[in-house]
């Protein structure tokens, strides 16, 4: 690439970063600081944020069936296969949600980095690849009105933050020019925070929290494979997996300016089985600008043993999504450039008031190539109704945004026998 090449591709990348800043900023500013959530937000076991990058998301898919060879950032280990390059991915979300449980409006907004995944290729054809990857991600909070015991008035507050994700260590290898195996390590590691705050004027504020740490360790195991020149299919696969959670509760003195000092602990150690996971794909060529896309996923978590976090039940989490992409432009300036637009429903792990919570969003966004190949920028809107007030007493809508930046760069190794 020559310089002027790289100084315009450069000053591009920094406009893109700045209007990304903004965005996020803009949306997290788009709610006051003390915003509550939605019960639905409560639920640990219910916040997907399980993704692949921006051209998957525009897409409406998890990206199984894409084998992408731009992107790092990939949920089947088979993807990684296609990779010739030493790749680097980052993935950005920032989204604003207003739930409802009949009585009043809750606001919130959110920005996040659920997907970070690098890969380089090794002698023998292979591709090593290390990432992180966020299942689950939240913050809520709420304070219930004030209560009396005789004479004296007290307010109970809660709180509750914590994320579980996934550290994902990984080798892959094309077996054949159109089959291509992976699999991954996967180190599972989760921390959920609750605290329960009673506070009155003529009473002793004690805080009770509650923290669970878990961490587990599987596999994932990939393939992606071309049934035909216009047709590719992807398979992705987990095994259920025991984790290990470590239960403290902590009574502590609730004042400003109260004791530091825990007032009684407790700690309890037990096991939750965590559900095997599986996704499948496929992608279908409509001639050289223009592809259909669906995939699928499945978790059953009913023989979940853990903590429901509120929850009334664990039931079948699954998700269908798809879309479309396609490249119109010929001439030389815009011929990078990919328009896409999908849909995609679903149920989450949980219920509340008695039914399923299921999701719907339409996805829709923009893709842009980098010159000669060695990359690409996307971004991702999407607007999303979760639950409904009739079954589920709540119901929640948010628009999101997502960017992914793709980089790659080629690798030269020098051969013993050149030396």
């Amino acid at each position: 690439m020559s310089g002027p090449a790289r100084q315009r591709l450069a000053w591009a990348l920094h406009r893109l970063g700045l209007a990304w800043a903004l965005v996020a900023l803009g949306l997290l500013r788009a709610v006051p600081a003390g915003a509550q959530e939605s019960a639905l937000s409560l639920n640990f076991l219910g916040i997907r944020e399980e993704t692949s990058d921006g051209r998957a998301r525009g897409l409406g898919v998890l990206g199984v069936g894409l084998g992408d060879s731009l992107t790092a950032a990939s949920l089947n280990p088979g993807s990684f296969a296609l990779l010739k390059r030493m790749s680097l991915t980052v993935v950005g979300t920032a989204s604003v949600h207003t739930a409802n449980d009949g009585t009043i409006e809750h606001d919130r907004s959110d920005a996040t980095f659920p997907h970070l995944r690098a890969a380089l290729p090794l002698p023998g054809d292979f591709v090593f690849s290390i990432g992180f990857v966020g299942l689950r991600n939240y913050r809520s909070e709420f304070v219930l009105p004030a209560e009396s015991v005789g004479p004296y008035d007290y307010r109970d507050a809660f709180k509750r933050e914590g994320s579980l994700y996934e550290v994902p260590v990984g080798i892959a290898r094309s077996v054949h020019d159109r089959v291509h195996l992976g699999l991954s390590l996967d180190f599972l590691l989760g921390t959920v925070n609750d605290a329960w705050t009673t506070s009155g004027d003529s009473l002793l504020s004690l805080r009770t929290r509650r923290r669970d740490g878990m961490n587990g360790t599987t596999v994932t195991l990939g393939v992606v494979a071309d049934a035909a020149r216009w047709l590719r299919l992807g398979v992705a696969w987990s095994p259920a997996v025991d984790l290990d959670v470590e239960t403290t509760t902590t009574i502590e003195d609730g004042r400003v300016g109260g004791t530091t000092t825990a007032l009684r602990t407790d700690v309890t150690r037990s096991t939750a089985r965590y559900p095997a996971t599986f996704r499948g794909g496929a992608t279908a060529r409509l001639g050289r600008r223009a592809l259909l896309t669906a995939d699928y996923l499945h978790r059953d978590w009913s023989d979940w043993n853990g903590r429901l976090y509120g929850a009334d039940a664990t039931t079948t989490e699954w998700r269908l999504g798809g879309g479309f992409e396609v490249r119109p432009h010929r001439s030389a300036r815009w011929n990078r450039l990919t328009y896409r637009v999908g849909a995609s429903h679903g149920t989450w792990a949980h219920q509340l008031g008695g039914n399923d919570i299921s999701e719907t969003t339409i996805h829709f966004g923009p893709g842009w190539g980098l010159v000669g190949g060695y990359g690409r920028l996307d971004a991702a809107i999407e607007y999303t109704q979760i639950g409904d007030l009739g079954k589920n007493g709540y119901e929640e809508s948010r628009w999101s945004f997502v960017l992914s930046v793709s980089g790659q760069e080629t690798w030269r190794r020098k051969s013993p026998r050149g030396e």
